[in-house]
């Protein structure tokens, strides 16, 4: 069925048909959209228990279902249904930001933790390094080296200069052992004024021989905000060490004490010293070339001195039978050179001939064939003895040694004697040499 309606001027109308068919199908899709969404009461009854827990800020923030409603927007089920969802949204988003903060957390104690239980070790290898670098002022500005156990030690050599002629170690392994006697990595911080013990090995040229460690101790300095642990060495990584030299202290000889590495004046004892009494220094570990001291008179041969440290105990360095570390020993011998022997042969013939130009009268100290028999009117030197070598000889006393000749041969005077005749005389030279500080060398005959 069908209704028109018309009315108008000019027969002009408007027309609206609704058709039954129209009509269902509108019903239909209102039915269809019933059926999609919940039944607004059963979503209040279900959303109730949530609604009641909001608070008076999410309310006050909220704009209200009175006011939705006025406002002929969304019914009250569909806002409800919408606060449900953003309420779970904040309550996921609650529950992963406090899961976060957890994993930040365990996160930042796990690198702390790890940071602390490395941090002696780390202070170490910073400080071996160092040496490692050549750079001995800065290590010693690290670690006092005057406080290696034992008396007090040469620490001269102790310099860069000294440090960067030498092979230098290069680290091996660096290992924290223990800290206030517990094994280490047993804490995850350390009580304040810990003490860690770590040990340290090291090699120079890779050689077996050349290898060395120690173990140093490390103390807690402070942490940062209590838990950021700062640590700092306490212990040197030093080496006693001595030399010996054939001219360590010689009566008469000067500027010849001691010996030289890397350019540096180094003390020396003299051979077979009193090991009480020796002199020992400190130096960083490496491998060191040792000089004799540089002069026209005399000529060495450079040493190696091999400085490291073996597993020993500072405190017991003074315990051995010999009192000698276990490596930093080099002895320097002297020789004379030819310019010397000259010298002295020089010197030697110039008061064997005053002594014969003096018969009769005879001078103190010449040997006993010039000036030794009464009846000699005079002499004349026929042969000089050969200078052949110098050599060192204890004086009486126990004071330092002394500097003589030692001759090829003896020598030969023709003697002229009261009755007229002539006689060869053999005579034997003993004599002492001497150096003083200009480099001058003079002979004195010592009257055998």
């Amino acid at each position: 069925m069908s209704e028109r309606r018309s009315g108008g001027p000019g027969g002009v109308g408007d027309e609206r048909d609704t058709t039954a068919a129209d009509l269902n199908a509108a019903n239909l899709n209102a039915a269809d959209r019933h059926a999609a969404e919940p039944d607004d009461d059963a979503v209040a009854e279900r959303d109730s228990a949530a609604a009641e827990r909001d608070t008076a800020a999410d309310r006050d923030n909220d704009p209200g279902e009175s006011a939705v409603a006025a406002a002929g927007g969304e019914s009250v089920a569909a806002h409800r249904r919408g606060w449900w969802k953003r309420s779970k949204r904040w309550h996921k988003a609650a529950v992963l930001g406090g899961a976060g903060v957890v994993t930040a957390a365990v996160a930042g104690f796990v690198v702390v933790a790890m940071h602390n239980s490395s941090a002696p070790a780390d202070a170490v290898r910073d400080y071996v390094e160092t040496i490692a670098r050549g750079d001995a002022a800065a290590a010693n500005r690290m670690v006092d080296p005057a406080t290696f156990p034992g008396r007090e030690l040469d620490r001269s050599l102790l310099t860069d200069a000294v440090l960067g002629s030498a092979d230098r170690l290069n680290v091996e392994e660096i290992e924290v052992e223990e800290i206030n006697g517990e094994p280490a990595g047993s804490m995850g911080f350390s009580p304040d004024d810990a003490i860690a013990e770590v040990h340290v090995s090291y090699v120079i040229d890779g050689a077996e021989e050349r290898r060395g460690e120690a173990t140093l101790r490390a103390r807690l300095a402070e942490s940062t905000l209590g838990v950021w642990e700062h640590w700092t060495v306490i212990d040197p990584l030093v080496v006693p060490a001595y030399l010996e030299t054939s001219l360590h202290r010689v009566d008469g000889v000067a500027g010849m004490a001691g010996a030289t590495i890397g350019g540096a004046h180094a003390p020396a004892n003299a051979p077979g010293a009193d090991p009480v009494n020796r002199t020992y220094v400190l130096l960083y570990p490496g491998v060191y070339t040792v000089r004799g001291v540089a002069s026209r008179y005399f000529t060495s041969e450079p040493e190696t001195l091999v400085a490291v440290q073996r597993s020993w105990d500072g405190d017991q360095f003074w315990e051995p039978a010999d009192h000698t570390p276990p490596h930093g020993l080099a002895r320097i011998g002297y020789d004379e050179t030819p310019e010397l022997l000259n010298a002295v042969s020089a010197e030697m013939e110039r008061e064997l001939t005053a002594c014969a130009e003096a018969v009769p009268d005879p001078l103190p100290r010449c040997p006993h064939g010039i000036a030794g028999y009464s009846e000699m009117t005079g002499a004349t030197i026929d042969r000089f003895p050969e200078v052949r070598s110098l050599g060192l000889a204890q004086s009486g006393g126990g004071g330092p040694p002394q500097l003589w000749l030692h001759t090829e041969s003896d020598g030969l005077v023709d003697a002229r004697l009261s009755d007229g005749t002539d006689m060869p005389v053999s005579f034997f030279v003993s004599a002492k040499v001497r150096i003083d500080e200009a480099g001058e060398v003079s002979v004195r005959l010592s009257g055998w």
